[in-house]
């Protein structure tokens, strides 16, 4: 059952929680968001635990009775989890889209990352390259991603205000109110179809702040691939796998 706190802690924007199913300790964090119209549950592979949005005037007593519901999946995802990986000679991995193997090129002390078909050289102190492997990839999904967005943002007579590559917790893209748009730097690791919808997706915000029907016509328009129900369908297979490395 939930470790309960006092009422007055609910107006907190995140209430830790501790829910024990079947034997195991399970992380699951409430956070009210006056916004939402539902239950939301989510995972958080990176940081480890769950996350549960409750719309403003859900109980905790509520709160509890949807998680019990979700003991099956809680387990599931939960058994799943993994500590992210430092990136090695020889892994293998999906540069998006394409399969890239690291190779550390020890007769050079100097110099950039590069791409030789599908290798990835990497030059420099082994103990180095854990990071200009990150860096490169960071600097591979920005170039992408702006090519893409500032196309699908001319469409619509909109301009970015500014495009955020990080490691985000919890959400693959987002848009603010402001023209910032944001992404996830684990996307290097998704095919171009996908990275394509995500790019529409966020573009498609900036004229409609909601999912109504208007944002997902305009959403289709410029999704180039027209591939948005397989993009979404990637993204929910293979969540683990661009989880599986650290990216910070």
């Amino acid at each position: 059952m939930f470790s309960r706190k006092k009422k007055s802690d609910l107006k907190k924007p995140d209430l830790p929680a501790t829910i024990i199913l079947q034997g195991y300790d399970i992380e699951i964090k409430l956070r009210r968001n006056a916004r939402a119209r539902r239950l939301i549950l989510r995972q958080d592979i990176q940081r480890g635990g769950f996350t549960l949005t409750l719309p403003k005037r859900t109980s905790l007593a509520m709160a509890e009775r949807f998680i019990h519901a979700q003991t099956d999946w809680l387990l599931k995802h939960h058994a799943g989890l993994s500590v992210p990986q430092k990136f090695q000679p020889g892994d293998q991995f999906p540069l998006i889209g394409r399969m890239v193997r690291i190779e550390h090129d020890n007769q050079r002390l100097r110099g950039l990352v590069r791409l030789d078909e599908d290798r990835l050289i990497v030059p420099g102190d082994p103990s180095h390259l854990h990071r200009r492997v990150r860096d490169y990839l960071k600097e591979q999904i920005r170039a992408t991603l702006t090519a893409r967005l500032h196309d699908k943002a001319s469409r619509i007579d909109r301009q970015i205000k500014r495009i955020r590559i990080a490691d985000q917790k919890t959400r693959w893209g987002s848009c603010s109110s402001t023209g910032t748009l944001s992404f996830s730097c684990r996307l290097v690791f998704a095919p171009e179809f996908v990275i394509d919808y995500l790019a529409a997706h966020e573009v498609a915000h900036m004229r409609h702040m909601d999912h109504s029907t208007d944002f997902w016509t305009l959403c289709r328009q410029l999704c180039d691939t027209g591939q948005m129900t397989e993009a979404k369908a990637w993204l929910k297979q293979n969540q683990s796998m661009l989880m599986h490395y650290a990216m910070d």
